[in-house]
């Protein structure tokens, strides 16, 4: 085609997201989805499993209640329904599954965050599982039986040939005898919650946002202050959160909020706050960024110059990329906000000090077409070993529309 880039289902839980290159050429990198989603080819993403029809789900050769591997960490595996597709599991923490046997087993090493919304149940044997809390988030459109609304992905969507809705199943199937029987509602108003919304007020660290988006935190610990508060603290070395959900993507809408406190004085000269890390074709060449970064977003603290420096590129060729510095405050929250909408990339530090004083610093410039695609997910608080950000985060929201 003439796309700079496309995506190609591989299974369930792989696809291909392939760019142009030189010529005719065309190079495909393959990226996993995160635990809890499948590739759903209608919006060109992953997507809740209990949103995909997926021709490959290995629960269509198994028998209902059989369970497999997740493939991604220890404490994760996929349990058949009687509708023979694949929904998400977690063990309890210090259990992990094993394949062999078919169920969670003690294993003391297994304390890997799991993070699927769950409710608890019994199953056969002494171990207490999780088992996530399935809503429905497709809704009939009223007047349009062969439409529904998805509230995953924010847009309309349409049935197979020949299928109507069915709320009452909460997929696509033949017309109910009565259409009476089917309830509709308006089309809802389309709504903008966060990608991740973490907060760091809980037992650990785990996505708040109501889409239910899978993180994987590394390294960082929850603090608490004489008052009770209580911080994500980052080590300046291996503490992150990754957000395998946005890897691979072309994005047109980002916004990234956060709040952070540093002294200044300790961890790399330029420390990553929020980046996308390694994209193919975007280089900066600046003494401001670590020389092994090329993110096509990010928010990265340069500790020498007490700056935040953000930035962004895209894949349109007639757009220039983009770099700006705000300065921050050491030892004080600083506020943080980076939105990119298409058309232009905007950046707003504020800072309440203790004296009650408020201190704002903003910037925004062209910057047209979409965010350049990076094969890895999407991390908070580091990149590599050379730019980890050491402080405290008391609050993250990642957005892809506009809130």
């Amino acid at each position: 085609t003439n796309t700079d880039s496309c995506y190609r289902p591989v299974n369930c839980t792989h696809y291909e997201t392939c760019f142009a290159q030189t010529g005719s050429l065309c190079e495909c990198t393959k990226i996993r989805c995160a635990f809890g989603t499948f590739w759903n080819p209608q919006i060109n993403n992953c997507d809740a499993v209990n949103s995909v029809n997926c021709e490959t789900d290995p629960c269509l050769t198994k028998k209902p209640t059989e369970t497999y591997p997740s493939g991604i960490n220890c404490r994760s595996y996929y349990k058949c329904s009687w509708q023979n597709t694949s929904m998400p599991y977690c063990c309890e923490e210090g259990f992990a599954y094993d394949d062999a046997e078919g169920r969670c087993v003690g294993d003391e090493a297994c304390t890997i965050p799991c993070s699927v919304d769950s409710s608890n149940f019994n199953r056969q044997g002494d171990v207490t599982t999780k088992a996530p809390k399935y809503e429905c988030f497709f809704r009939p459109v009223k007047g349009r039986p062969k439409k529904y609304w998805n509230e995953m992905a924010n847009q309309e969507q349409d049935c197979p040939a020949s299928l109507v809705y069915r709320p009452d199943i909460c997929v696509c199937g033949n017309p109910l005898e009565s259409e009476t029987e089917s309830k509709v509602v308006p089309i809802p108003v389309k709504k903008c919650d966060p990608v991740v919304f973490v907060d760091f007020t809980g037992k650990s660290i785990v996505n708040k946002s109501p889409r239910r988006i899978w993180i994987d935190p590394t390294d960082t610990q929850i603090t608490r202050s004489e008052k009770g508060a209580q911080y994500g603290r980052f080590n300046g070395i291996t503490s992150r959160i990754s957000i395998p959900f946005l890897s691979g993507m072309s994005i047109t809408k980002l916004m990234a909020r956060l709040r952070f406190f540093t002294a200044g004085t300790q961890g790399p000269d330029s420390q990553v706050l929020f980046s996308n890390c390694e994209t193919e074709t975007v280089r900066w060449n600046s003494p401001e960024i670590n020389k092994d970064l090329s993110p096509s977003i990010a928010i990265i603290l340069n500790r020498k110059l007490n700056r935040l420096v953000f930035l962004g590129s895209t894949e349109d060729r007639a757009s220039e990329q983009v770099m700006m510095l705000l300065p921050f405050k050491k030892n004080d929250w600083n506020n943080v906000e980076l939105m990119f909408d298409g058309a232009e990339l905007s950046a707003r530090v504020r800072v309440v000090g203790k004296d009650k004083q408020a201190l704002e610093f903003k910037n925004s410039t062209a910057l047209t077409g979409r965010l350049t695609p990076a094969q890895k997910p999407m991390q908070i608080g580091r990149c590599n070993d050379q730019d980890g950000f050491f402080g405290y985060l008391d609050m993250v929201k990642i957005y892809d529309c506009t809130p």
